[in-house]
């Protein structure tokens, strides 16, 4: 197995330059924690509190051809599988192909120890092609970036459905917003969306406001599922009342204990087993 126990994470103001060096020219968009921290980092020149709030550097590639393209040649440049797991998710990939999942990630450490994680993702059956498009798969304002790592070309969707709204203030995107506050959430979302909020709590973003519309999504989906008579939906209810008084008391260390070691494929009764 690979030693990660040494993994080198530089500050944040750094990783252009890490990122052209490793992915520039690639089929790929980077985007995520780690851009929204670099922008952070600009907007407080100089302050000790940020530069390190993000796991990996997450890079979006618009095929399968461009990601196992992209993997080759950082394993020829002496990247390595992240651990023994990723280890076998290459071999299957590369004897069986990537298989029908919607997202597509493996992760990888640089020679110079920096943590990687290579992705391709669909939407609806189709595609993440273009730095856009990554962008508006996700759900929070803070993730607006994203960098075209063939083009050179940056992208910010700030502006075009935030005007004006301070860039530390976590929202959600209009449309995931509009779809908790109606309580039309789906299982997979509604499972793994506690975490990413503590996450983010975690890394000092004002989430007060998608504090209140998680709340509210999650207790309206709740009542829903303990209309229902099997014990899977009662499974996901309990979890997502649990996780909504964590957040009304703004408890996010809490909701990270419950998640801590559940992958985003685990099912809901691992989650439900971990709850206090």
């Amino acid at each position: 197995m690979t030693d990660t126990t040494e993994l080198n994470k530089p500050h944040a103001l750094e990783l252009p330059a890490i990122v052209e060096h490793w992915f520039g020219g690639t089929y790929s968009v980077w985007a995520g924690s780690s851009l929204a921290e670099y922008y952070r980092c600009l907007r407080w020149p100089g302050s000790p509190e940020f530069g390190y709030h993000y796991n990996d550097l997450d890079f979006f590639f618009n095929s399968e051809a461009a990601l196992i393209a992209a993997v080759s040649q950082l394993l020829q440049r002496g990247s390595v599988p992240f651990n023994s797991q990723e280890e076998r998710k290459l071999h299957r990939w590369l004897r069986f192909g990537m298989g029908d999942w919607h997202t597509q990630s493996i992760r990888l450490m640089t020679l110079d120890r920096i943590e990687v994680n290579l992705i391709y993702k669909t939407v609806d059956g189709k595609p993440l092609r273009t730095a856009f498009e990554v962008v508006n798969s996700f759900d929070f304002s803070n993730v607006s970036h994203g960098w075209d790592m063939r083009t050179g070309r940056k992208y910010d969707l700030a502006d075009t459905y935030w005007p004006g709204k301070n860039p530390d203030e976590v929202v959600l995107f209009p449309d995931r917003e509009d779809q908790w506050l109606a309580g039309s959430i789906g299982k997979h979302t509604g499972s793994r969306q506690g975490k990413r909020w503590a996450k983010n709590m975690e890394g000092l973003w004002d989430v007060s406001r998608t504090t209140d519309v998680f709340i509210k999504g999650y207790r309206i989906v709740a009542a829903f599922y303990l209309d229902k008579e099997d014990e899977e939906h009662h499974a996901y209810a309990d979890v997502y009342l649990v996780v909504a008084d964590l957040m009304e008391r703004n408890d996010y260390q809490g909701v990270l204990e419950i998640y801590k070691g559940i992958s985003p494929h685990s099912p809901i009764e691992a989650i439900k087993a971990r709850l206090p």
